[in-house]
Parts: structure tokens; sequence; C-alpha cells
């Protein structure tokens, strides 16, 4: 389990990384950005749907069977699969009402920005941490889904944080120290799983919804905001990209 907790930790690390992105954003063009930030939205759509249906939720299932003595049922798994949808609801709202994405403000919404980040990013290291300890390859695969999901967040994010007053150094530097709270979120699902029986178990359909909420709530709005005529078939065929993505692991893991 200790080598599960170093690899759940890794994985927080490199995804805190990510936040780094914010730096390339400071070099390009609004426009190049533009044209940029579309294609990552749409595969993080993809990667992230097939993360929730070829990979969580199916790796539920497989421990119900293979531990029928557990007492859930399928029922159970789609409640928690509701949960994790609501709750990510729920979480949407509250950072919507202390504007999260206003950016007319200059000072208050850079720090609410690092707020609501800090609050994801635990949440994501709940996340990594409890699919690496229900499975390395679900590990790996909810890990490459919250990277590609984070890219173009981090980079809107940055630019907010410029735009209201941030240095560039300053702003890089409170980005990667919101990213690290990823760490934490893993120390704490690894504690879980040693005071809850089978927590990963019940993870990873809740990741699962909030995966499922993200990319409906959040992302597709998103991409058809950028989408024309010419442009759409291109994006969903960069979005089914990120799922074969998710695919092609199951391919790679012979448990599989």
């Amino acid at each position: 389990m200790n080598l599960i907790l170093i690899y759940g930790l890794l994985a927080a690390a490199a995804v805190s990384l990510v936040s780094l992105i914010g730096a390339l954003t400071l070099t390009s063009s609004k426009i190049s950005q533009e044209r940029i930030t579309p294609i990552f939205l749409s595969l993080a759509a993809g990667a992230m749907v097939g993360n929730a249906l070829l990979h969580l939720i199916p790796e539920s299932i497989e421990h119900i069977i293979e531990h029928q003595d557990l007492g859930v049922n399928l029922h159970v798994i789609s409640g928690l699969v509701v949960g994790g949808f609501f709750t990510f609801f729920a979480i949407d709202l509250f950072l919507h009402s202390v504007g999260k994405h206003d950016t007319h403000l200059v000072k208050p919404i850079g720090y609410m920005v690092l707020i609501g980040d800090a609050l994801e990013n635990l949440m994501d290291g709940l996340i990594i941490g409890a699919a690496f300890m229900l499975d390395p390859a679900v590990g790996v695969a909810t890990t490459m889904a919250v990277i590609v999901h984070e890219i173009p967040i981090e980079m809107g994010d940055f630019a907010v944080l410029i735009h209201s007053g941030f240095s560039p150094r300053k702003a890089i530097l409170m980005n990667l120290l919101s990213g690290l709270v990823s760490l934490v979120g893993v120390l704490l699902a690894y504690a879980f799983s040693t005071h809850v029986e089978n927590f990963p178990l019940f993870m990873g359909p809740v990741a699962a919804g909030a995966f499922l909420y993200m990319v409906g709530s959040s992302l597709v709005p998103a991409i058809r905001q950028h989408s024309n005529l010419s442009s759409g078939f291109m994006h969903l065929i960069i979005a089914l990209t990120g799922t074969g993505i998710m695919a092609l692991l199951l391919l790679i893991d012979p448990s599989h």
C-alpha cells in the first residue's frame, strides 16, 4: 500500500506541475491561446467521459463481482455516481456564487480563483489517490484525464491572476502552490482508506459522477462557444481521440 501511496503522490505532483502552463500562456499571443484552448477542452471532455465510463465505473463493478460479501450492489454504484454528480453541482454553484469566473473584479477575483483552484485540486488529489488504490492502471488513466482537464483551466486562471494584478512570477508561484494541494488530497484518500473499508470502491463512482458533471456543465458549453459549422466536426474528432486514449489504456493493461 505504501508503494501505491508513492504512485499517487507522484501523479498528484505531475498534475501540480500543469499549473506552470501559465508561463507558456504568457509568451503566446491572444489569438494562439484562443485557438489552442478549444482543442484542450475537447480533448479533456473525451478523456473524462472515457475515464468515467471505461475505467472508474467498470472497475467498481468488477470489485463487487469479486467480493460479493460486501453487501454492495449496482444500485449503490449508481447512487454514488449520482452523488458525485450533484456534489460537484453544489461546488460549482458555490464557486459561481462567490464570483470565481467574474473577471471584471481586480484583486478579489485573483484570490477567489486561487481558493477555488485549491478546492478543486484537493478533490483531484482525493480522486487520484482513490483511483490508484482501486487499481494502478485506473490511477494512471485518472491522472491523464485530470491533467488534460487542468491544462485549459490553468491557462484561463493564469490570465485572470495577471489581470487581477499579480506579477507573472507571483502568479506562477501561487498557481503552483494551489496545485500542490492535490498532494494533501492523496494523503487524505490514503488516510480514509485505512479507516473506511473498500474506500476506493466507493470513491471511484463518485469521481465518475464528478467527471461527467464537469464535462456536461463546463466543457461542452465552452466547446460549443468556440465551434462553428467548419470547426464543430474537428472538435468532435478531438473529443473522440480523448476517449480513444482512455480505451487504449484498457488494451495496454493486461488485467482488463
